[in-house]
């Protein structure tokens, strides 16, 4: 069972103590669509190397980033594993070689990019391209805590740091055009809005910021949405979703219209809003399922099943397709009708 909430940027347009015939009207209604939906099977079945952490979409190709360090090449359009590449593994504390998580993975024209698990707990930053593997920041030297990278344009990269410094990297040069410290809380994660002049970045705060592509300077905060550490983030043109360890799973803009939230009975992981903005994709139980809400209604239109792992991305196609992994050896496309 859920809840809705409507609220602003920084409080609630309903109160119990001045609405409560109002709050208890919005909240039976949600509470009633959320338990109803149809069960929908996956339209097909990928089986991976290992606990997939992130994925990659182009050409025609899914790119699935692995636990055992390898990254899984599909087909869309058939299932069909075209290859399979592996990065070097890395020494254990026993002094033994181990496979290299892949915590992010990117496709940009040519060009791969990843963050691999290094030495003593660090992380590397690697570039793949036409076969050729280069590592532009080690953990053996560099020693960085790099959670997740992505492509701005094929000459430079965005990258998130678990101590919440954002970092604008030149691949060619192998410099920082700026590191800013987002704020002292632990790094969650950060989205690139397709606007390619800012993103969104959050952490255990609860807080999402908007902050300026071009010099990392904040744009905005959204605050009020979630009460506890954002696990992920989505987002579209317009409208931004948010996974919340508070069991909420929130909705914010870019424009002026209020924020609002749907609360749960589960932590919510993982969440992915469609191409249109119209769709909303979310974990929000304990069988690992996703559910499917219409964002211009928040109405609940179907759920997910498959998956026996926690949920790690969910990532739209379009607007009636998707992908979901998981921390498990298998990943699913899905068709909604």
């Amino acid at each position: 069972m859920g809840f809705l909430h409507l609220i602003h940027q920084t409080k609630c347009l309903c109160t119990v103590s001045l609405h409560g015939r109002c709050l208890f009207v919005i909240l039976l209604f949600l509470s009633s669509e959320l338990s109803v939906g149809q069960d929908i099977q996956p339209a097909l079945q990928l089986n991976t190397s290992g606990a997939v952490y992130d994925l990659a979409v182009a050409h025609d190709k899914l790119y699935l980033a692995t636990e055992m360090g390898v990254v899984d090449v599909f087909s869309l359009e058939t299932g069909q594993v075209l290859e399979k590449i592996t990065i070097p593994g890395h020494l254990d504390f026993m002094g033994e070689t181990i496979p290299s998580k892949i915590y992010s993975i990117d496709m940009l024209d040519d060009q791969l990019l990843l963050v691999s698990q290094g030495n003593h707990g660090f992380r590397n930053l690697i570039v793949i391209q036409e076969g050729r593997m280069d590592t532009l920041l080690s953990a053996k030297t560099d020693r960085m805590m790099i959670k997740k990278a992505r492509f701005i344009n094929p000459k430079e990269a965005l990258l998130g740091l678990l101590s919440n410094e954002l970092i604008r990297y030149n691949l060619e040069r192998k410099t920082s055009d700026y590191r800013q410290q987002i704020s002292p809380y632990a790094f969650s994660d950060f989205v690139l809005h397709p606007s390619g002049n800012e993103f969104l970045t959050a952490d255990e705060s609860g807080i999402i910021h908007r902050i300026s592509l071009s010099d990392g300077k904040s744009i905005s905060a959204i605050e009020g949405v979630h009460r506890d550490k954002v696990f992920q983030l989505s987002c579209q043109e317009t409208t931004f979703l948010s996974a919340g360890q508070d069991r909420r799973l929130g909705v914010s803009y870019r424009r002026d219209r209020p924020s609002w939230f749907v609360d749960t009975d589960f932590l919510v992981y993982c969440v992915g809003v469609s191409p249109d903005g119209m769709l909303g994709a979310f974990t929000a139980s304990e069988d690992n399922s996703v559910m499917l809400i219409r964002l211009d209604t928040q109405e609940t239109i179907g759920r997910l099943v498959g998956h026996n792992s926690t949920l790690t991305k969910i990532v739209f196609l379009d607007n009636r397709s998707l992908i979901t992994t998981a921390e498990e050896k298998k990943a699913f496309i899905w068709h909604l009708e």
